[in-house]
């Protein structure tokens, strides 16, 4: 059995989550032997730093602002 233990997005990506790394040395101990650790929180900022990302992030910026700028006023939620 493979067990994957996941800490999702968004959290403080400064440190890993501890349980996680605390909950997968117990399983291993017990005899799991293919546990493994996935921080999919640093894997989401890893992500939205690559240049492909910003980039894209930047057009999509620029295009919602080309939208609004000839607006009179804006509601709340724009």
């Amino acid at each position: 059995m493979n067990i994957v233990l996941m800490h999702p997005p968004l959290d403080d990506p400064t440190l890993p989550y501890h349980s996680t790394a605390y909950l997968a040395g117990q399983l291993r101990h017990h005899g799991f032997t293919s546990v493994s650790l996935r921080d999919i929180n640093i894997e989401f900022v890893n992500f939205c730093l690559r240049a492909d990302s910003v980039d894209w992030f930047c057009q999509a910026a620029d295009t919602i602002r080309r939208r609004l700028r000839d607006r009179a006023s804006l509601n709340f939620q724009e």
